[in-house]
């Protein structure tokens, strides 16, 4: 996707997910190879919608690894 840039540069190689004491927030926090860490926080109200477009997104992912792939047998 161009209007993210490139992926490789900002990749992370750890992360926490987790919420709030209240339930009120879920807090992601994804820690770079540099030893960086940065935290995010989403409202109860979007953490759902959030999700939604999480599975969709990795639904899509596998979609174009399976189209790359190479088939190895017969049918």
């Amino acid at each position: 996707m161009e209007q993210f840039g490139d992926f490789e540069a900002v990749a992370f190689d750890q992360y926490w997910i987790g919420t709030s004491p209240d339930g009120r927030w879920l807090g992601l926090q994804l820690h770079r190879p540099d030893g960086s860490i940065h935290r995010f926080a989403l409202p109860c109200e979007m953490a759902q919608q959030f999700f939604t477009d999480v599975v969709g997104t990795i639904d899509f992912m596998g979609q174009l690894l399976l189209a790359k792939a190479e088939t190895g047998g017969s049918a």
